[in-house]
């Protein structure tokens, strides 16, 4: 698992981030947020495992491990679209994950080691609805003539787009 969250190191801000295991915790304070801390950090660079962090972009830049998001970030990030937007696919979302999450406690609580087919696949035919109507109510920016770089997205839209893209 990866983090970093914003502190002050003798009036300065700087950055602590966090590389654990189930058995492991490694902290870093680094005056940088982004991939150079991550290489002074020293986990990233070579890591071939699965690393799981918020959806910061600085992570995905981490090419030999596979990534995934943190259920609890997306749970949080859900939660913020509602309370900003009131748009319903957020909510439906994160249902889905919940249930999906409960389901696979309750899988492993019973000797388990995946979920049925037909469960699985109801949940992702949900998921991929809900993301669907995410997309739908969060059109793409147009470009403002005249204004120079690329247009920004909404929060809804990068988090529908991110869900998308990044669904395994």
């Amino acid at each position: 698992n990866f983090d970093e969250t914003g502190l002050r190191v003798i009036k300065a801000g700087h950055w602590l981030h966090v590389s654990s295991t189930p058995a492991l915790t490694l902290y870093w304070v680094d005056p940088k947020r982004g991939k150079k801390a991550h290489e002074r950090m020293g986990v990233l660079a070579g890591f071939k495992g699965k690393a799981i962090h918020d959806r910061y972009e600085a992570y995905l830049q981490w090419k030999d491990c596979t990534h995934g998001f943190c259920n609890a970030h997306i749970l949080r990030d859900l939660t913020a679209i509602v309370e900003m937007t009131h748009q319903n696919w957020a909510t439906e979302i994160k249902t889905v994950l919940v249930q999906a999450n409960n389901a696979v406690e309750l899988a492993k609580s019973t000797g388990h080691t995946q979920l049925a087919r037909d469960c699985l696949t109801a949940f992702e035919v949900r998921y991929d609805q809900w993301v669907r109507r995410g997309l739908q109510s969060n059109h793409k920016p147009t470009k403002i003539p005249g204004k120079s770089g690329r247009p920004h997205a909404s929060p809804a839209r990068n988090l529908a787009e991110a869900l998308r893209d990044h669904k395994d």
